[in-house]
Protein backbone atom coordinates (compact mmCIF):
# COMPACT_ATOMS: atom_id res chain seq x y z
CA UNK A 1 0.00 0.00 0.00
CA UNK A 2 1.00 3.53 -0.79
CA UNK A 3 0.66 5.27 2.66
CA UNK A 4 2.41 1.90 4.75
CA UNK A 5 4.32 3.61 6.75
CA UNK A 6 3.90 6.77 7.17
CA UNK A 7 4.57 8.38 10.79
CA UNK A 8 3.64 12.04 11.50
CA UNK A 9 5.47 13.46 15.04
CA UNK A 10 2.30 15.63 16.54
CA UNK A 11 -0.81 13.78 15.43
CA UNK A 12 -3.14 15.92 17.71
CA UNK A 13 -3.20 18.76 14.72
CA UNK A 14 -4.95 16.38 12.65
CA UNK A 15 -7.73 17.49 15.34
CA UNK A 16 -8.00 20.61 13.26
CA UNK A 17 -9.70 19.04 10.22
CA UNK A 18 -12.73 19.19 11.81
CA UNK A 19 -12.43 22.91 11.56
CA UNK A 20 -13.01 22.20 7.84
CA UNK A 21 -16.78 21.13 7.27
CA UNK A 22 -17.87 23.96 9.55
CA UNK A 23 -16.02 26.79 7.64
CA UNK A 24 -17.63 24.79 4.50
CA UNK A 25 -20.78 24.96 6.46
CA UNK A 26 -20.66 28.10 7.26
CA UNK A 27 -19.24 29.52 3.98
CA UNK A 28 -22.77 28.32 2.49
CA UNK A 29 -24.56 29.85 4.69
CA UNK A 30 -23.30 33.01 4.21
CA UNK A 31 -23.38 32.61 0.60
CA UNK A 32 -26.99 31.85 0.68
CA UNK A 33 -27.76 34.81 2.22
CA UNK A 34 -25.90 37.29 0.30
CA UNK A 35 -28.28 39.00 -2.09
CA UNK A 36 -28.36 42.56 -3.48
CA UNK A 37 -30.84 44.92 -4.63
CA UNK A 38 -31.32 47.42 -6.98
CA UNK A 39 -34.10 50.02 -7.75
CA UNK A 40 -33.70 51.58 -10.59
CA UNK A 41 -36.92 53.47 -13.13
CA UNK A 42 -35.65 51.46 -15.72
CA UNK A 43 -32.85 49.25 -17.27
CA UNK A 44 -31.90 51.21 -20.40
CA UNK A 45 -28.18 51.15 -20.43
CA UNK A 46 -27.82 47.66 -18.35
CA UNK A 47 -26.67 44.91 -20.72
CA UNK A 48 -26.72 41.20 -19.46
CA UNK A 49 -23.33 40.50 -19.58
CA UNK A 50 -21.36 36.98 -18.33
CA UNK A 51 -18.29 37.15 -16.60
CA UNK A 52 -16.35 34.86 -14.92
CA UNK A 53 -15.82 36.60 -11.62
CA UNK A 54 -18.36 35.05 -9.30
CA UNK A 55 -17.31 31.88 -10.12
CA UNK A 56 -13.63 32.85 -9.75
CA UNK A 57 -14.64 34.14 -5.55
CA UNK A 58 -15.57 30.26 -5.16
CA UNK A 59 -12.33 28.84 -6.41
CA UNK A 60 -10.61 31.43 -4.05
CA UNK A 61 -12.46 29.53 -1.15
CA UNK A 62 -11.58 25.94 -2.13
CA UNK A 63 -7.96 27.14 -2.80
CA UNK A 64 -7.87 28.92 0.78
CA UNK A 65 -9.34 25.55 2.23
CA UNK A 66 -7.18 23.18 0.43
CA UNK A 67 -4.28 25.63 1.58
CA UNK A 68 -5.63 25.40 5.28
CA UNK A 69 -5.41 21.39 5.17
CA UNK A 70 -1.71 21.36 3.57
CA UNK A 71 -0.42 23.69 6.90
CA UNK A 72 -2.64 21.33 9.20
CA UNK A 73 -0.38 18.46 7.46
CA UNK A 74 2.45 20.28 7.79
CA UNK A 75 2.07 21.15 11.59
CA UNK A 76 1.85 17.38 11.90
CA UNK A 77 5.05 16.99 10.96
CA UNK A 78 5.66 14.20 8.66
CA UNK A 79 8.54 12.01 10.39
CA UNK A 80 10.96 10.38 7.52
CA UNK A 81 13.22 6.99 8.02
CA UNK A 82 16.00 8.64 9.22
CA UNK A 83 13.87 10.47 12.16
CA UNK A 84 12.08 7.49 13.49
CA UNK A 85 15.42 5.75 13.35
CA UNK A 86 16.48 8.45 15.46
CA UNK A 87 13.06 9.24 17.80
CA UNK A 88 13.86 5.98 18.86
CA UNK A 89 17.58 5.86 19.71
CA UNK A 90 16.55 8.78 21.45
CA UNK A 91 13.33 6.90 23.53
CA UNK A 92 15.92 4.09 24.06
CA UNK A 93 18.39 6.09 25.97
CA UNK A 94 15.31 7.59 28.02
CA UNK A 95 14.27 4.38 28.60
CA UNK A 96 17.64 3.67 30.10
CA UNK A 97 18.13 6.51 31.34
CA UNK A 98 15.28 6.32 34.15
CA UNK A 99 16.08 2.93 34.60
CA UNK A 100 19.79 3.57 35.74
CA UNK A 101 17.73 6.45 37.93
CA UNK A 102 15.38 3.91 39.42
CA UNK A 103 18.43 1.64 40.13
CA UNK A 104 20.21 4.57 41.60
CA UNK A 105 17.35 5.32 43.97
CA UNK A 106 17.27 1.59 45.40
CA UNK A 107 21.05 1.90 46.19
Amino acid sequence: MILEGIEFFNKQWFWLLLVIPIIIGWYILKNSQQTAELKMPNLKGFEVTTTWLPTFRHVLFVLRIIALGLLITALARLLTYQQRQKRHEVLILLSLLMFLLVCLQKI
